[in-house]
């Protein structure tokens, strides 16, 4: 606290104290200037707003995401090989881009250029949800369906813009098992998804003028999976 000779001393001009009409000694005014100055300087901290009393906190330095430059999102397309245990299906059957205009094709009522093993049209249910329009490739009755391989290849006529598919393990498959899932364009591989049972993959991916398209189910799992392409759609302008 500041006392009253202080608060004088900051409301009013401080003056030299005189007796008997003559000045005291130097020293004497020297120690009453250093005194003003004292108080002065402690009226002005006591007029500096406090932190604490206000309630007001600082302004924070720590960068935000923005300021630091982190980018969101997930992956590409081209660095798709990812656990589904980091991914659910929650995306729209519908890609954002490239369809306005353009008519929508299931694979599996296409008939494929060419095609090993399994490679079947079924509903089937993944993940607890049922995909009508399936391309379902089933390893039943091998003693190690591991390294076991099914593909299919399908004429786009370089029509078609998007490709949309919810990729996973049938539910009615043993449950220790798994599947990879990869999508080619042209011989370029689009993606690669490592799924095993319980788990799902949406993707919605963008092709670039495809001419064949190609896609590939690999066992992962001793045990036979039971793979499948949940209603997978190609969005194009049109198909012979």
């Amino acid at each position: 606290m500041v006392d009253l000779f202080g608060l004088a001393v900051c409301g009013a001009d401080a003056t030299v104290w005189r007796a008997g009409g003559r000045s005291r000694p130097t020293l004497v005014s020297a120690l009453l200037f250093l005194l003003m100055l004292f108080t002065v300087g402690a009226c002005t901290t006591a007029s500096q707003p406090n932190p604490a009393a206000t309630g007001t906190k600082p302004a924070s330095t720590t960068p935000t995401a923005a300021d630091s430059g982190t980018q969101f999102g997930g992956p590409s397309p081209t660095s798709d090989a990812v656990s589904s245990a980091e991914e659910s299906a929650t995306s729209s059957a519908t890609p954002t881009a490239g369809v306005a205009g353009q008519i929508a094709y299931r694979l599996a009522d296409l008939q494929p250029v060419s095609s090993m093993g399994n490679w079947a049209k079924a509903s089937t249910t993944i993940n607890g949800v049922l995909f009508a329009n399936s391309i379902v490739i089933d390893w039943a009755g091998l003693a190690d369906a591991q390294g076991q391989a099914s593909q299919g290849e399908y004429n786009l006529e370089r029509r078609c813009s998007a490709l949309t598919f919810t990729a996973g393990i049938a539910d009615d498959a043993p449950a220790d098992t798994a599947a990879q899932f990869r999508v080619y364009s042209d011989d370029v591989l689009l993606a690669q998804l490592s799924i095993p049972f319980g788990h799902d993959m949406h993707r919605s991916i963008l092709l670039p003028r495809t001419l064949r398209l190609r896609l590939v189910a690999l066992a992962e799992s001793h045990a036979a999976p039971k793979a499948a392409f949940g209603d997978a759609t190609v969005y194009c302008s049109r198909l012979d």
